[in-house]
């Protein structure tokens, strides 16, 4: 009986013991008495080193617990520092194909050479066709002149008195010209006598084309002529087209001073003012 029971208090002390804690001996839970006891006079127990730190040596991966980070089959890696020298020996092919490339650079640099003297030559070549051009084109320069004015005066009743104006148009140059639009005025003492040339009115060279221009004029102004020079100022624009198809625009501008005494046409340069006239041309000639 008294072994029964002594197994059955051994099987409820195994039932209700804990379970050891893992990374700790299976005993830990009778260590406190056991230290207990040596302190009530028995000599303590030797106390456990601690735990050290491993160094780390070089080529060896260090965890974060301090033990070494073993890898597969258990190989410490390898740290490597630099490559290992490599020594590379050249052969003919080397040579030959380093002389194939300066051979192929140096040809490269003459074709560049060799195009740049052409374009250098195409362009003179353009300037000097430029150059032909606008030459040619000053030779075939065509324009018109005005000769022979005169001024005729028709005695009228009561002041009212016609002076006939009259010039030609000549064309200097070896080709014919057209007349598309010519028109001028004529203004005597600030009135204006616009007159209009019919248009594309052909000029043959050397063949003057004579204008017919009747003013009206006062008292006052017949006296002028009779006594000094009637001055009238010519501002217009002669259109014409020549050999070279292109349309040329001429000034004509000028005073024209009429007297008994004769007739003089002298030309001038358009102001640019608001002015009328230049003092200048308004001077009379004597």
């Amino acid at each position: 009986m008294r072994t029964i029971a002594l197994a059955l208090v051994v099987l409820l002390a195994i039932a209700h013991a804990s379970p050891p804690i893992p990374g700790q001996p299976a005993n830990a839970g009778t260590s406190a008495p056991e230290n207990k006891s040596a302190t009530n006079g028995q000599q303590p127990a030797t106390p456990a080193p601690p735990a050290t730190t491993a160094e780390p040596r070089p080529g060896v991966a260090i965890t974060s617990t301090g033990t070494q980070n073993k890898g597969q089959n258990n190989r410490d890696p390898i740290a490597i520092s630099k490559l290992p020298t490599v020594s590379v020996e050249r052969d003919w092919v080397d040579y030959l194909s380093l002389a194939f490339n300066g051979f192929l650079l140096i040809v490269g640099i003459g074709g560049g050479y060799a195009a740049f003297r052409t374009l250098r030559s195409i362009q003179r070549q353009a300037n000097v066709m430029t150059r032909q051009i606008d030459l040619q084109e000053r030779a075939m320069r065509q324009w018109v002149n005005t000769e022979d004015w005169r001024c005729d005066m028709v005695l009228g009743n009561e002041g009212h008195h016609q002076c006939n104006i009259s010039f030609k148009l000549v064309n200097p140059t070896s080709a014919p010209l057209t007349l598309p639009n010519a028109r001028i005025s004529f203004f005597v003492n600030g009135r204006e006598f616009p007159f209009g040339i019919r248009p594309h009115c052909f000029l043959a060279p050397n063949r003057p084309h004579e204008v017919w221009v009747p003013l009206h004029i006062t008292d006052a102004e017949f006296t002028d002529y009779r006594k000094a020079h009637m001055p009238v100022r010519v501002d217009g624009e002669i259109g014409h087209i020549g050999s070279l198809e292109k349309p040329v625009h001429q000034l004509l501008y000028g005073m024209l001073w009429c007297g008994s005494g004769g007739t003089i046409f002298r030309e001038g340069t358009r102001p640019t003012n608001d002015s009328g006239a230049n003092p200048a041309d308004k001077q009379d000639p004597n």
